[in-house]
């Protein structure tokens, strides 16, 4: 694996877990409803699964 697909996978990981932390805090404090929080962070994860799966392949 190259170092830039590491740093890729990374970067994917750090996003997701930011997504995350600033969801759980804007649901807790009633700024944001579920439906929007599915739309909004649809490409999170599936970007980070599709980076892992492609690295697998290799």
């Amino acid at each position: 694996m190259k170092i830039s697909d590491r740093l890729n996978i990374l970067t994917q990981s750090i996003n997701f877990a930011l997504f995350l932390y600033l969801s759980i805090t804007a649901i807790k404090k009633g700024l944001l409803n579920l439906t929007e929080l599915m739309v909004l962070g649809h490409g999170s994860p599936s970007g980070l699964i599709i980076s892992l799966i492609a690295e697998f392949e290799r």
